[in-house]
C-alpha cells in the first residue's frame, strides 16, 4: 500500500513537472510569436511614414518652383500660373495633412521633439506660404524681397528636414537585411529596383499591385521602400534609384 502512495505521489509530481513545462513552453512561444508581430509592425510603421514623408517633399518642390518661377517674372502672376500654384499648394496641403495624422497615430517611430519641430516649420510655412500667394498678386516692383527670402528659407528648411527624416527612417530600415532575407528564401516578398523620383516609385507601386492582383496573391501587410541613393547628396530626383519590397503570400 505504501509503494503504491509512493508511485502516486511521483506521478502526480511528475505530471505537475510536466504541466509545468508546457506552459512554459507555450508562454515563450506566444510571447516570441508576439515580439515578432510588433517587430514586424514597427518595420511597417517606419516604412510607411518614410514613403509619406518622399510624397509630400515631392509636392512641396512642385509648390516651390512654381512660386519661385512666378515670383522672379517681371509681370503680374497670369490666372493659369496662379491655378497651377493652388493646384500644387492643395497637393501638398494634403499631403502633409496625412503625414501629420500618421506621425499621431504611429508614435513608435519619430521622438516627441521631432514630431513637434516638424510641426512648427509646417506652420511656419502655412503663414510664408501665405503672405507668399499675397505678394505675387503685386506687380513686381512692389513685390517684397523680404517676404520671399523668408519664404525661401521656410520651404528649403521643410524639405532638407524631410529628406533628411527619409535618410534616417531608411537607415533604420536597412536593419532589416536579415528578414528581408528570410522573407525572399521563403518566397513571401517581391522586390524591384527603380530609378527616379516619387512620381516613378508610385508608378512602380501601382503596378506590383496590379500584379499582385492578378496573380491573387495576398499582401499580408503593406509594401514598404528602401532608399539606395542619398537624396541630400543627389538633388537630382531622375538619379534616385529607390528598392520596393511587397509581402505577399
Amino acid at each position: 500500500m505504501k509503494k503504491l502512495q509512493s508511485v502516486s505521489v511521483i506521478l502526480f509530481v511528475c505530471t505537475g513537472v510536466l504541466v509545468l513545462m508546457l506552459v512554459t513552453l507555450f508562454t515563450i512561444a506566444a510571447k516570441q510569436h508576439f515580439d515578432n508581430r510588433q517587430a514586424a509592425s514597427h518595420r511597417l510603421s517606419i516604412a510607411t511614414i518614410a514613403q509619406q514623408f518622399v510624397e509630400a517633399d515631392e509636392y512641396l518642390r512642385d509648390e516651390r518652383g512654381a512660386m519661385d518661377i512666378a515670383y522672379r517674372s517681371g509681370h503680374p502672376i497670369a490666372a493659369f500660373d496662379l491655378e497651377r500654384i493652388v493646384k500644387f499648394r492643395s497637393r501638398s496641403r494634403a499631403a502633409l495633412a496625412a503625414l501629420t495624422a500618421l506621425l499621431k497615430t504611429k508614435t513608435d517611430v519619430l521622438s516627441t521633439e521631432q514630431v513637434q519641430r516638424i510641426a512648427r516649420l509646417q506652420l511656419r510655412y502655412e503663414m510664408d506660404s501665405a503672405r507668399m500667394s499675397d505678394t505675387l498678386r503685386l506687380s513686381a516692383q512692389d513685390r517684397s524681397p523680404a517676404i520671399f527670402a523668408e519664404w525661401g528659407e521656410t520651404a528649403n528648411a521643410l524639405i532638407a528636414t524631410f529628406e533628411n527624416e527619409v535618410i534616417a527612417l531608411s537607415l533604420r530600415l536597412s536593419g532589416i537585411d536579415s528578414f528581408i532575407d528570410e522573407m525572399m528564401k521563403a518566397g513571401n516578398i517581391l522586390v524591384t529596383e527603380v530609378k527616379g523620383g516619387p512620381s516613378i516609385i508610385n508608378n512602380a507601386f501601382k503596378q506590383m499591385d496590379t500584379y499582385v492582383t492578378d496573380h491573387e496573391r495576398i499582401p499580408p501587410a503593406i509594401p514598404f521602400l528602401s532608399l539606395v541613393t542619398n537624396r541630400v547628396q543627389e538633388p537630382d530626383t531622375s538619379k534616385w534609384i529607390t528598392r520596393i519590397y511587397y509581402p505577399v503570400r
